[in-house]
């Protein structure tokens, strides 16, 4: 069988597994958004309402709302589904041992059902933005969106899921040396979240912090696409991030199989 095939039934098999479990899926992937989306809107409803101002560090509240909205939207994309998680947990159980003898690496493996269950979430991510914009269509009118600046999302949007990913599958390697990387990869979870915008947007960060994020891939992942989005980054700070997404890119990967070469020298395939 041609890998070209393997590949296309990894896809296939981690698509069908997810409709298989499609109200699990369903229920993580909106009703924790959601919930996660309206506790933001609340709060800072409360905090222009009571402030008395029209605008909090050059954000308006409709701003904000916006903000909030394409931070959800590109999160369900970019997130990486605890794939650190379970990549973790077939070292620690013995199923790298299978892959000696699979067409294909474990490397090629997890990233090819993990983009079955992007191309899921990308396309439910869509029709619920559509959704979102049908049923309020005044939000549109507070930006507006371009043939060039949709091509620059679409890049930034895969070099985040790249960045993601591959966070994730460098400190799945750790499971050589522990036996639950669990707190390791949740730790990266709330860093990445703060630290990407997720939790609040960069700008209210000091001066030096955000010159210091500019370097890091944490804001590539969600805050730069979505202010790119909004309008608000010149081109010229656009193809830097992308530079920086990219030599990112290439350094995490060089770090995993760095790291992959010194943990198989420790892996016995106990668990199998």
């Amino acid at each position: 069988m041609s890998r070209l095939k393997v590949y296309k039934r990894c896809i296939v098999m981690k698509v069908s597994e997810t409709f298989e479990y499609r109200t699990s899926f369903f229920l993580k992937l909106f009703l924790a958004s959601g919930i996660n989306f309206l506790i933001r809107y609340l709060l800072w409803k409360e905090i222009f309402t009571y402030s008395g101002v029209t605008e909090i560090n050059g954000y308006s509240f409709n701003e904000m709302v916006l903000y909030y909205i394409f931070s959800t939207f590109i999160y369900l994309i970019v997130d990486s589904n605890r794939v650190g998680i379970e990549i973790g947990k077939g070292i620690r159980l013995g199923e790298l041992s299978k892959f000696l003898v699979y067409p294909i690496t474990f490397f090629e493996y997890n990233f090819f059902t993990f983009f079955g269950k992007k191309i899921i979430q990308a396309s439910t991510s869509l029709l619920a933005l559509a959704a979102v914009f049908f049923a309020f269509p005044q939000l549109g009118e507070q930006f507006t969106i371009t043939i060039s600046t949709i091509l620059m999302l679409c890049v930034l949007v895969v070099l985040g899921i790249a960045l993601n990913f591959l966070i994730d599958l460098f400190l799945s390697n750790f499971a050589f040396w522990i036996d639950e990387i669990w707190t390791v990869i949740v730790i990266k979870m709330f860093i990445t979240q703060l630290l990407s915008g997720m939790i609040l947007p960069l700008d209210f960060f000091p001066k030096y912090a955000v010159e210091i994020f500019r370097f890091l891939p944490f804001q590539y992942i969600l805050y730069f696409p979505v202010k790119v989005w909004l309008g608000q980054v010149p081109f010229a700070e656009i193809m830097f991030g992308i530079q920086v997404c990219v030599v990112w890119v290439f350094a995490l990967m060089l770090m995993h199989f760095l790291f992959w070469r010194k943990g198989l020298r420790l892996y016995s395939g106990i668990g199998m």
